[in-house]
């Protein structure tokens, strides 16, 4: 695999894990270029999209969460 191959790969991947990381990365891009750090002008866009993917994102439970299910259900 090449380098740009495998760094393609692996932002897929953890875009997968993290829903909304290509938004926020966005966000972040705008806010180095322009400067709008408040989301006001430029930015405002790019700070509904992560708003908008942050209330409709699915959370995946903790370690420690599914830690307590498993345990919970090797007790019955």
């Amino acid at each position: 695999l090449s380098l740009l191959r495998l760094s393609s790969l692996c932002y897929m991947i953890v875009a997968a894990v993290r829903p909304c990381t290509p938004q926020l990365a966005a966000m972040l891009a705008c806010w180095s270029a322009s400067g709008d750090y408040m989301s006001t002008e430029a930015c405002a866009e790019s700070a509904k999209a992560l708003m908008s993917c942050m209330r409709t994102a699915v959370s995946f439970p903790s370690l420690e969460q599914m830690d307590v299910f498993a345990h919970s259900h090797s007790l019955t």
